[in-house]
């Protein structure tokens, strides 16, 4: 995947309601962290993410994560 050139690469979601956050706001740092993972996984790379407690960091890799798989199998061709 890391291969993948610029111009076939997923625009990174530019808001929680893109990242189906189910909560009605989302805190900043929350919407940084899930951009962040997703361009990491997009990009086929490994990533160290922190964030202090109490930031959300469980709902934020899980949003992060199944936003980018539903895309990536959105785009991926059919076999």
């Amino acid at each position: 995947m890391a291969d993948l050139a610029q111009e076939q690469r997923l625009d990174t979601p530019q808001t929680a309601q893109e990242f189906s956050f189910p909560l009605t706001a989302a805190y900043g740092i929350q919407v940084e962290f899930m951009q962040r993972l997703f361009e990491t996984l997009e990009r086929g790379e490994m990533g160290i993410f922190e964030s202090p407690t109490g930031t959300g960091k469980s709902l934020s890799i899980i949003c992060g994560a199944l936003t980018w798989l539903a895309r990536h199998r959105a785009r991926a061709p059919a076999e």
